[in-house]
């Protein structure tokens, strides 16, 4: 009798090293040994096996709307919804906070796994009460199947979770197969952040300027900061290439301190070389200004440089105003207060745009580049710029048309009100001496 609570504590130890202790479902560690066993059988018999990763979509909000208690009383009703979804001898696992994966053995298609997952979404999808509000959940899932896609249990789940990412980026609370293409992009990804860090690290990045243009004097009135990558191997490269993983990987935030200490030291420059009226404008992430130390950077980087604040033009996007808006608010009324103008980018596409006016401290609406292409083409895209600029311009803002690449469309652009045009009609993005030459030109051509 004296040793069977010690045999009774082990045996509890082993089950809390094997078992999420919320749910009582296997963790990753027993899911890889069972799934193991399942492949070995399935070998054996012919069968096929598939895993499926799950990712439940915002279910952060629970958590904010009702607090963790709450939250783990979801996690619970979904573990036993998913539960009831499968067989015997099937296996459902948390691997993560609001992240499963099931497997489910013996399978006679691929097709059958996509079953099995609308399933699970109609079950998730069901009502329940959370706090005081009824709420149905909704997920994205990854499908990776065995012998198709894998050898190993370590790879098949690793696989169902590169699928189950891509459905999340894509199509939101629907499903994808795996398929060897997403490894070789994981491994392309993963290749590109490290190099991304070393350039970051190493002075290889660069910026460039192009011109916004005065739509009254035709002058070239300021510049935006546009960041490209001297890759070694191959060639510069577009910001468009390297900044959405920036973003994702949180590289964004060294990456903007940079362009933004850059680019504010050239624009000094300038001023100094004779042309004190040019200003600059850069765009920020998210990221930087969720730190609350932002402004004060801004600042030092001003003071640094020896650049005035109202010279400098901020963009942000609507991603920010939107993540959490009295944050947002206090952020940017503290740029206000150095100083610095506010610019919103991409002004009309979002869902609640004019929302913004009333409500943040804005000072400049940069029509977004979808109406400017059909600007010489569609009706409708000259009725919202029109509408947009007569906005602005009621509210004592200033607008400005990007992607201007044609004189018919300065001329229309002119003729709806626009303050400011930048494009390759004007001029491309350049390096700082293409600049302080494009600058100096501009000035003589004023002058004569």
């Amino acid at each position: 009798m004296r040793n069977l609570k010690p045999r009774q504590t082990e045996a509890e130890r082993a089950l809390l090293v094997e078992h999420d202790p919320l749910t009582g479902l296997p963790n990753r560690r027993l899911l890889a040994k069972e799934l193991a066993r399942a492949m070995t059988a399935a070998a054996a018999g012919g069968r096929r096996i598939a895993v499926v990763a799950l990712d439940l979509d915002d279910f952060a909000r629970i958590n904010d709307a009702y607090g963790h208690a709450e939250g783990d009383r979801a996690i619970r009703i979904i573990a036993e919804r998913l539960t009831g979804c499968v067989r015997s001898g099937d296996i459902v696992a948390r691997v993560g906070g609001d992240e499963f994966v099931v497997v489910f053995g013996d399978l006679a298609s691929s097709g059958s796994a996509a079953r099995a997952v609308q399933r699970m979404r109609a079950a998730l999808a069901e009502h329940v009460v959370i706090g005081s509000t009824a709420v149905g959940f909704e997920a994205s899932f990854g499908i990776s199947c065995f012998p198709d896609d894998g050898g190993s249990a370590e790879q098949l789940i690793g696989f169902a979770d590169l699928a189950m990412y891509r459905a999340k980026r894509t199509r939101r609370g629907e499903f994808a197969y795996f398929a060897p293409a997403l490894h070789d992009a994981a491994v392309e990804r993963l290749r590109l952040e490290h190099e991304l860090g070393e350039a970051i690290q190493n002075g290889e990045l660069v910026v460039h300027y192009q011109p916004i243009v005065d739509a009254r004097t035709n002058r070239i009135g300021g510049v935006e900061a546009l960041v490209r990558w001297a890759h070694p191997t191959d060639g510069l490269k577009a910001a468009d290439t390297f900044i959405p993983l920036a973003q994702e990987t949180g590289l964004i935030v060294p990456l903007g301190e940079f362009v933004l200490r850059e680019a504010i030291g050239a624009v000094a420059q300038l001023h100094r070389s004779g042309f004190p009226e040019l200003r600059l404008a850069v765009n920020v992430s998210p990221r930087q200004l969720h730190d609350a130390a932002f402004p004060t950077s801004v600042l030092g980087a001003l003071a640094q440089a020896g650049l005035r604040t109202d010279r400098l033009d901020l963009e942000i996007t609507e991603a920010f105003l939107t993540s959490d808006a009295e944050w947002a608010a206090a952020q940017l009324r503290e740029l206000r207060r150095l100083g610095v103008r506010i610019a919103l980018d991409d002004f009309g596409t979002g869902s609640s745009a004019l929302n913004f006016l009333g409500r943040f401290p804005l000072q400049i609406l940069k029509l977004d580049r979808s109406f400017v292409a059909e600007i010489e083409r569609s009706e409708l895209s000259r009725t919202v710029a029109g509408a947009i600029t007569g906005l602005a311009r009621r509210l004592g803002m200033r607008t400005t048309a990007a992607g201007v690449e044609t004189a018919a469309a300065r001329r229309i652009l002119g003729e709806l009100g626009c303050d400011a045009f930048q494009g390759s009609y004007f001029a491309p993005p350049m390096c700082l001496e293409e600049l302080r030459d494009a600058v100096a030109a501009d000035r003589l051509a004023a002058a004569s």
